[in-house]
């Protein structure tokens, strides 16, 4: 389902991860549109052309792989305002090689057309700084991930997971945390069960 979109949708979306002027908000509803995504929706797939940026404005998003034997691996979320994987962190040659999946009853999503925005990004100051930002807090996440996967006991992950996507533990399967953690869903039970 598609909806209407107007300046201050925009400029409010995108404000609560970088401000936006009220005339560049104007530039990008050509560009922008807002839909809603029904549960295990796939918004995007691996070996699918890239055609959008995404903000999430409610629900929940998983990014996730999928090996040769078809094994899936979790590799992020994506939760109320907050920017998914920029286009050229997600692809190669703008071949996206993730899943991006609804993982709650539905989401509402702002998509900009990815070819669209690139060109209204060109000298706009305030989307190259949006843009600069939600870059560098997706190579940050995921650096900081690396590292907890690579060194962090069990206890030491869910602490950390709790810390930086808090709620979601009550929001969302536990097999994709597990899978997100790199444990099996029964260590991540156990360790559940522990006190706090």
């Amino acid at each position: 389902m598609t909806q209407t979109i107007d300046f201050k949708t925009i400029q409010n979306t995108l404000g609560k991860i970088s401000p936006v002027s009220i005339q560049t908000a104007i530039e990008l509803i050509p560009s922008t549109q807002v839909k809603i995504f029904k549960k295990n929706t796939l918004i995007e797939s691996s070996g699918q052309h890239i055609r959008y940026q995404f903000v999430v404005m409610n629900g929940i998003i998983r990014k996730f792989l999928t090996n040769a034997k078809g094994e899936e691996f979790t590799t992020d979320f994506f939760a109320t305002n907050q920017a998914i994987t920029p286009a050229i962190l997600r692809s190669v040659d703008f071949i996206s090689f993730v899943n991006l999946e609804v993982i709650t009853s539905k989401a509402e999503m702002m998509l900009f057309s990815n070819q669209e925005m690139e060109k209204t990004m060109q000298g706009n100051k305030e989307l190259e700084t949006f843009g600069f930002k939600v870059m560098m807090q997706d190579a940050y996440k995921r650096a900081e991930r690396e590292k907890i996967l690579l060194t962090a006991t069990g206890k030491q992950k869910l602490e950390w997971f709790r810390k930086n996507y808090p709620n979601l533990e009550n929001e969302i399967p536990h097999y994709y945390i597990a899978s997100f953690l790199g444990m099996t869903p029964t260590s991540l039970s156990r360790l559940r069960t522990l006190k706090r």
